[in-house]
């Protein structure tokens, strides 16, 4: 498996990305590969405008124990993607939330539109 295709998955599920500097946890709502340099484009639910769209730039990935995302720049884990009950942040909120995210996505194109939200940051 790929580690595109299982961030794919991941998304899919509910995960939570946490960054190491500044050190957050945020639960993911969805992200791009980009190259050149290599980096990942990235939001967390409900985003409000173009400044919550982030890129994290790595040069080495890693699928880690078969289930979650590292993300190395240099020798330094700089994020990690993990399933949302195995993140910090309270498991019912997130749960919650992503139901909430998930409907208001699922209503007037909004799946078109955050993927343009995304590609256009």
């Amino acid at each position: 498996m790929t580690v595109q295709t299982r961030l794919a998955e991941l998304i899919e599920h509910g995960a939570a990305i946490q960054l190491t500097d500044p050190r957050i946890t945020l639960t993911l709502a969805g992200a791009l590969w980009l190259i050149k340099p290599r980096r990942l484009r990235w939001c967390a639910i409900f985003p409000e405008h173009q400044g919550h769209i982030h890129e994290t730039r790595y040069t080495r990935t890693e699928i880690y124990h078969g289930r979650d995302i590292a993300f190395h720049q240099g020798g330094v884990m700089v994020a990690y993607v993990c399933p949302y009950e195995e993140g910090p942040l309270p498991v019912e909120e997130v749960r919650v939330a992503l139901a909430r995210w998930r409907d208001l996505l699922g209503k007037h194109g909004n799946v078109a539109e955050f993927a343009e939200f995304l590609a256009e940051a």
